[in-house]
C-alpha cells in the first residue's frame, strides 16, 4: 500500500497538492456561502449534563414546565378549558381507565378553538384579583405612571434590579466614608455622566438625564444640596451619625422602602427613605452590621439610570475614559452583557491566535530554511480546522459549535509545526545517507520512518481526545469530536501535501521551480556558523549531562511525579467549582468580579439568599406519569426532544389513591422535610382534595355539591375522582392570587382542544407532581449536595417499590444541575484519563512488543499528567469544565515527545546496543522536540494578554505542559531507557530481530558489545541529523530542496561552497577515560 502511495506522490506531486488544495479549499467557500458560520453568542450554553440520571430528569422536567407554560400539550391550570366541554355530571365520566365520555349536545360543531374563542370561555377575575395584578405591575415596571407619582423630586424613581451598576472600592484599602473619597466618588460620577454613549441611554426627564442612585447623591439629597460637588465633611459626619442611629431599624426590619409613617421611628430615619436605600442598594454589608458598631466602608453601589441589556458601547466608553482616580475606582459592573461582550472578546482576541502562529511559521522557517515547507504548514493548519469544521457541521450534522473548539486551533498550530519538523528531519537523514538511491526509494523510506513517529504520536492524541466523546456535558463531547478530527485531518494532509513539495522541489523537477533566493550568501553562511556551534554545544552537553546522571535524573523525577500524585489526590487536591456562575473573562474583569465577590456584598443581593427564603431552599419534587428520558440531541444544548408519557400511568385506581395519600404523609414525617406555614393546594394534591370532598353535600353557602361531597368514602370510584378532581382544581385555580400563588405542583391535564385523537375532547390526567420544601439550603459544596441527594433519593426509591403499577414509575428531581455537573466532571475526566493512557499503552505494546518499552513510555506520560495537573492545582484552578478539557490536552500532548524519543529509541535497538541507541535516539529527536515545546509554548505565551478566561488559561497550561513533557520526556524517560530498556540481544521487534542477529558474526557481536558500555561511540550517520539545519548555497544555482538535503563533507564536491550542518556526535571512548579532556565532537 505505502509503496503505491509514494509511486503516486513521485510520479504525480502536482495532482496530488492540487486535489489537497482543491478539496480543502471546497470545505472553506462551502460554509462561507451557505452562511453556516460559527458564532458565539451564548458561550454559556453546552455547559449541562445530558444522558446522566440527573440530567434526564432535568430535561424531562423544563419540557413539563414548557408544555405547561404552552398550553397546548398540557395544562394545570384546568380554567383554560371552556367550561362547556367540562363534564357537568359525574354520569358523563366512564368508568375505563383514561377514557373520558362527555354528551356533546352542547357543543358547537365548529369547536376547532383559536386563542380568540378560548378568550370567550375563561372566567372573568374579581376586582380584587384586578387590584393585585396592578399592584405587581407597579412593582416590576420602572416607569410605572401610578409609581412616578410618589417619586421623590431628586431622583427619576427607585433602583431595581434591571438596572445598570458598578462598584466603588478604594485603591489603597481605605475605606469609602471619607471626605476625600466621596469627592473622588463625586467627581468619577461627574465624569461618567459627561459621557455621549452614556447620555445616548440614560432614563430622561425634563430633557436631561436622570441622577445615578449612589452615596454621594443620597448625602446631597439629605443634606438639601443641588450637586455633589457642595458636600461638605459635616455633611459627611452628619450622615454618619444619622446612619449610626438607624440601623438597627433597617436590621430590625422596620424600615420599609419610601416610608412616611414615622410614628414610632425618628423622622431622619424614613425621610426620602435614604437610611433604608442607604443600606439596602449602596452600602456593603459589612458596613455597620447587625450586632456590631464597625463603620468601615470597603465598597459602594452606584445605580445607572439606565437598564441592563446591550449597552457595550457604554462599556467601551467607561474603560477608554479611565474612570479612577489614585483614592477611588471601579471595580466591578453589573452590565448585563457578559455573554455579549465575551463574544465580541473571542473574536476580538483572534488576532493574538495569528500572532503565535505567524511566531510558529518563523521557527518552522529558520528551522527548515524554506519557504515553501512553511507554507505548506500553514496551509496544513488552515485546510486541517477548515475541513474538520465541514465534516463536523454537514457530515456529521451538529449544529451546536462550542467556544471551547476554538482552543483546538492553538493545540494545532504545535502538533502541525511538530510533524513538519520531524518529516524535514527524517527526509535529510535518508537524503545525506542514501545518495545513490531513486527519488521512490527516498520517499519510501521517509514516510516509512517518519510515518511510524508521526502516526503513532497523532493516533494516541487522537485517543486521548477521543476519550472525552462519552462525557455527558456536550460541550466537552462536541470539543472532543472537533479536535479528534483535527488531529487526524492533519495527519492525513502532512503526509500528502508535505511530501508531495519535496518531491516537487527535488532535482527531478528542477528545470520547473521558480526558486527563492534567501539573502547574500555570506550572510547566510555566516548565521549558519553560529547555528551550528550552538548546535553542537547543546547535543554534546545534553547526551553527557542525561547519561552520566541517569540515576539523579530518574530518582529525582520520579519523587516528583509521587508528590504530585500526592497533590492531585491527598492534600491539597483538585478542587470542584464552587461557584454557579459561569466564568467568562479573567478574575480581575469587572464583569466576574462582580458575579464572583461583591454580588454577594450587598444587601439587596443577598436578601435572596438568607435562610428563611423558600428561594434558597432545595425543593422536593415527585414526578409520576412521564418517564425521565431525554429524546433530544445530546450534542445540541437546545435539542430537549419531548416528552415520553409513562402508559401505566393511572392516578384514578383507589390503590393509586390510597398510597399518594400515605406518601405525602410519609414524606412529611422525614428528617429532609421542612413545615411550611400557609395555604398549600397543590403541594400535595391528593390532600387538599379528601379534605374537600368531606365537606357536606348541600350547605347555606353554595348549591348542591354531590357527588363531590362526604356521600362518598375514599378511596373514591374511578369516574367520581375524574369528575371532582377538575371541579376541585377548577375552584382551586378560580381562588384570588393573593391567598393561592399557582406552583408546579398538583395534577397536570391534556389539552382537549389540541389532541384530535381525544374524541371525547375532555382533559385526561397526564402527570402528576407533589412538592414540598427541604429543611436543606442551596449550596456549591458537592459533600453537601451529595449528602442530600443520596438521602432523598434512597428514600424515594423504596417508596415507588412499594406503590401500584399505577404509580411505580414515579422519580424524584430538585435543584441539582450544579451538583450533576460536579460529578460528572469528576467521573468523566477519570474516565477519560484512564482510556486514554489504556489506549496509548495498547498501542505502544503493538508497535514494540515490548513491555519494558510500553510500561517505561506510559509511566512517563502519567507523571507528565500528574506534575502538569498538580501545578495547576497548586495554582488555584478547579476541576471545571475547562480544566476537564485542559486534562484531555494534557493526555494528547504529553505523548508526542514520549513516544518519539521510544520510536527511535527502539528502531535503534534493532542493530545497536543500548548505549548506542540511546545515543542515535537523543541525537535524533531532542532538537525536533525541543522546537516542537518552544513553538506549542509560545503560542500558548501569545494567549497570556487575553481577558478572555479560556484563551488565558490555555496559554498557561501549554507552557506548563510543554515544558514538564520535554524534560520528563528527555532526562526521565531516556534515563530510564539507558538503564532499563531493551537491548540490541533481545530487542522490541523479536520476529525481526532473530534473523538479523543470527546472521551477525562474532567479531562483530563482540565489537558491539563493547561498545555497548558507553553511549560515547561512534554513531552511524544514517541515525544522525542536524538541530539547526542550513541550506547549502550554490554560486550557479539555489535549489531549495538541498535546504533541505545537506550533504556530509566527504560526499561534497571540492568546486560547490557548501557547508554542512548535518551534525552528529562522535566521542571516541578512549577520550572519555582521559581527565580533564573533553569530548572530541568531528563534524
Amino acid at each position: 500500500m505505502i509503496d503505491w502511495y509514494v509511486k503516486l506522490l513521485v510520479n504525480h506531486p502536482r495532482k496530488v497538492i492540487a486535489t489537497v488544495v482543491l478539496l480543502c479549499s471546497t470545505t472553506i467557500l462551502i460554509p462561507y456561502f451557505i452562511g453556516r458560520l460559527p458564532e458565539f453568542s451564548h458561550p454559556e450554553l453546552g455547559f449541562e449534563t445530558r444522558g446522566t440520571e440527573i440530567g434526564n430528569r432535568q430535561v424531562t422536567w423544563d419540557n413539563l414546565i414548557k408544555a405547561l407554560e404552552k398550553g397546548t400539550e398540557m395544562i394545570d391550570d384546568i380554567t383554560r378549558i371552556p367550561t362547556n366541554i367540562l363534564p357537568q355530571h359525574y354520569k358523563d365520566m366512564d368508568y375505563k381507565k383514561n377514557d373520558v365520555l362527555v354528551n356533546h349536545k352542547n357543543l358547537n360543531s365548529d369547536m376547532e378553538s383559536t386563542s380568540t374563542d378560548l378568550k370567550k370561555f375563561l372566567p372573568q377575575t374579581s376586582p380584587l384579583d384586578d387590584e393585585i395584578f396592578e399592584e405587581t405591575e407597579m412593582m416590576t415596571q420602572r416607569n410605572d405612571k401610578k409609581r412616578r407619582k410618589n417619586r421623590l423630586d431628586f431622583f427619576c424613581s427607585k433602583p431595581t434590579y434591571d438596572h445598570a451598576r458598578v462598584v466603588f472600592t478604594p485603591s489603597d484599602g481605605e475605606h469609602l466614608f471619607t471626605y476625600q473619597a466621596i469627592k473622588d466618588m463625586c467627581l468619577i460620577q461627574e465624569n461618567l455622566e459627561n459621557l455621549v454613549a452614556y447620555k445616548d441611554v440614560c432614563d430622561v426627564q425634563d430633557h436631561t438625564c436622570c441622577p445615578p442612585w449612589s452615596l454621594v447623591n443620597y448625602i446631597t439629597l439629605l443634606r438639601k444640596h443641588k450637586s455633589c460637588s457642595e458636600i461638605t465633611p459635616r455633611d459627611i459626619n452628619a450622615t454618619m451619625t444619622i446612619l449610626e442611629g438607624c440601623t438597627h431599624f433597617y436590621h430590625d426590619n422596620k424600615l420599609f422602602e419610601w416610608q412616611t409613617d414615622h410614628t414610632t421611628i425618628p423622622r431622619q430615619c424614613v425621610q426620602f427613605s435614604g437610611v433604608y436605600n442607604l443600606m439596602h442598594y449602596h452600602l456593603d454589608v459589612n458596613f455597620m452590621p447587625p450586632h456590631a458598631s464597625t463603620n468601615v466602608l470597603t465598597s459602594s453601589m452606584m445605580f445607572l439610570p439606565f437598564g441592563k441589556g446591550s449597552i457595550v458601547h457604554v462599556y467601551e466608553a467607561m474603560k477608554d475614559a479611565n474612570l479612577s482616580t489614585p483614592l477611588v475606582r471601579i471595580s466591578a459592573i453589573d452590565f448585563g452583557i457578559k455573554e455579549k461582550l465575551f463574544d465580541l472578546e473571542l473574536v476580538r482576541d483572534i488576532y493574538l491566535i495569528f500572532l503565535s502562529t505567524f511566531f510558529i511559521m518563523l521557527c518552522v522557517l529558520f528551522y527548515t530554511w524554506s519557504i515553501i515547507i512553511t507554507i505548506v504548514t500553514l496551509l496544513n493548519i488552515l485546510f486541517s480546522l477548515s475541513v474538520s469544521y465541514f465534516i463536523y457541521t454537514f457530515v456529521f450534522q451538529i449544529n451546536f459549535f462550542p467556544f471551547m473548539n476554538v482552543l483546538a486551533i492553538i493545540v494545532l498550530i504545535g502538533v502541525s509545526a511538530d510533524s513538519s519538523f520531524i518529516m524535514c528531519d527524517v527526509w535529510k537523514v535518508i537524503k545525506i545517507n542514501d545518495q545513490a538511491g531513486s527519488l521512490i526509494d527516498v520517499i519510501s523510506k521517509t514516510l516509512k520512518h517518519s510515518l511510524l513517529s508521526i502516526s503513532l504520536s497523532t493516533t494516541t492524541t487522537f485517543c486521548a481526545f477521543a476519550s472525552s466523546f462519552l462525557s455527558a456535558i456536550n460541550g466537552i463531547s462536541c470539543f472532543s469530536i472537533f479536535s479528534a478530527m483535527a488531529v487526524f485531518v492533519n495527519l492525513l494532509i502532512t503526509v500528502s501535501l508535505l511530501p508531495s513539495c519535496i518531491v516537487l522541489l527535488s532535482s527531478k523537477h528542477r528545470h520547473n521551480i521558480v526558486l527563492f533566493e534567501v539573502g547574500p550568501v555570506n550572510k547566510l553562511l555566516s548565521m549558519e556558523k553560529m547555528l551550528r556551534g550552538i548546535q553542537t554545544s547543546f547535543n554534546a552537553w545534553l547526551l553527557k549531562i542525561v547519561f552520566r546522571f541517569r540515576w539523579v535524573w530518574i530518582i529525582l523525577f520520579f519523587i516528583l511525579g509521587i508528590l504530585s500524585v500526592t497533590i492531585i489526590w491527598i492534600w491539597p487536591g483538585m478542587k470542584l467549582p464552587e461557584s454557579v456562575e459561569f466564568q467568562l473573562f479573567r478574575e480581575s474583569h469587572p464583569f466576574e468580579q462582580y458575579d464572583l465577590v461583591y454580588k454577594n456584598q450587598f444587601w439587596f443581593e443577598r436578601i435572596l439568599r438568607i435562610d428563611n427564603n423558600p428561594e434558597n431552599r432545595v425543593p422536593l419534587r415527585f414526578v409520576w406519569g412521564v418517564f425521565p428520558n431525554d429524546t433530544g440531541n445530546h450534542l445540541d444544548p437546545e435539542d430537549h426532544g419531548s416528552l415520553v408519557y409513562d402508559p401505566n400511568f393511572d392516578i384514578a385506581h383507589p390503590k393509586s389513591q390510597s398510597w399518594l395519600l400515605q406518601f405525602c404523609a410519609n414524606l412529611r414525617l422525614q428528617p429532609f422535610y421542612r413545615a411550611v406555614g400557609g395555604p398549600q393546594m397543590t403541594n400535595c394534591f391528593m390532600e387538599t382534595f379528601v379534605k374537600w370532598m368531606g365537606h357536606a353535600c348541600v350547605n347555606n353557602l353554595e348549591k348542591d355539591r354531590w357527588p363531590c361531597c362526604n356521600s362518598f368514602e375514599f378511596p373514591y370510584p374511578r369516574n367520581i375522582f375524574h369528575f371532582c378532581i377538575m371541579k376541585a382544581m377548577y375552584i382551586v385555580y378560580n381562588t384570588p392570587v393573593s391567598i393561592f400563588v399557582p406552583s408546579a405542583a398538583g395534577p397536570k391535564f391534556s389539552n382537549p382542544l389540541f389532541h384530535s385523537e381525544n374524541q371525547t375532547l375532555m382533559p385526561i390526567i397526564k402527570a402528576v407532581v407533589v412538592e414540598f420544601e427541604s429543611n436543606f439550603i442551596f449550596t456549591t459544596s458537592y459533600t453537601d449536595m451529595e449528602l442530600f441527594y443520596k438521602q432523598v433519593e434512597s428514600w424515594s426509591s423504596k417508596m415507588m417499590e412499594t406503590a401500584p403499577p399505577g404509580l411505580r414509575n414515579g422519580w424524584f428531581y430538585s435543584h441539582l444541575g450544579f451538583y450533576d455537573l460536579q460529578m460528572t466532571l469528576i467521573e468523566d475526566t477519570i474516565m477519560s484519563a484512564f482510556i486514554a493512557l489504556f489506549l496509548a499503552f495498547t498501542i505502544m505494546f503493538f508497535v514494540t512488543t515490548s513491555i519494558s518499552l510500553t510500561v517505561i513510555t506510559v509511566l512517563t506520560i502519567f507523571f507528565i499528567i500528574c506534575t502538569t495537573i498538580a501545578m495547576l492545582v497548586l495554582m488555584g484552578w478547579h476541576l471545571n469544565v475547562l480544566e476537564s478539557i485542559a486534562t484531555s490536552v494534557a493526555i494528547g500532548l504529553s505523548v508526542d515527545f514520549s513516544l518519539h524519543y521510544t520510536i527511535e529509541y527502539q528502531l535503534a535497538c534493532e542493530d545497536s546496543p543500548r548505549a548506542t541507541a540511546i545515543s542515535k535516539a537523543l541525537s535524533l529527536m531532542a532538537c525536533p522536540s525541543l522546537m516542537g515545546a518552544i513553538t506549542t509554548g509560545a503560542s500558548g505565551a501569545f494567549m497570556l494578554p487575553s481577558d478572555v478566561l479560556p484563551y488565558a488559561q490555555l496559554g498557561i497550561f501549554l507552557i506548563i505542559i510543554m515544558f514538564i513533557s520535554w524534560f520528563y520526556s528527555t532526562f526521565f524517560l531516556v534515563s530510564l531507557l539507558s538503564v532499563f530498556g531493551s537491548d540490541y540481544d533481545h530487542g522490541p521487534y523479536p520476529y525481526r530481530c532473530c534473523k538479523k542477529l543470527r546472521n551477525i558474526n562474532m567479531n562483530e557481536r563482540q565489537k558491539n558489545r563493547t561498545r555497548h558500555a558507553s553511549p560515547f561511540s561512534n554513531v552511524a550517520s544514517e541515525s544522525t541529523v542536524s538541530c539547526i539545519s542550513t541550506a547549502i548555497v550554490n554560486q550557479s544555482q539555489a535549489q531549495e530542496l538541498e535546504n533541505l538535503t545537506v550533504l556530509p563533507a566527504k560526499f561534497q564536491p571540492s568546486n560547490t561552497r557548501s557547508v554542512t550542518s548535518c551534525l552528529y556526535l562522535n566521542v571516541d571512548d578512549n577520550d572519555m577515560v582521559k581527565k580533564n579532556e573533553t569530548n572530541a565532537i568531528h563534524i
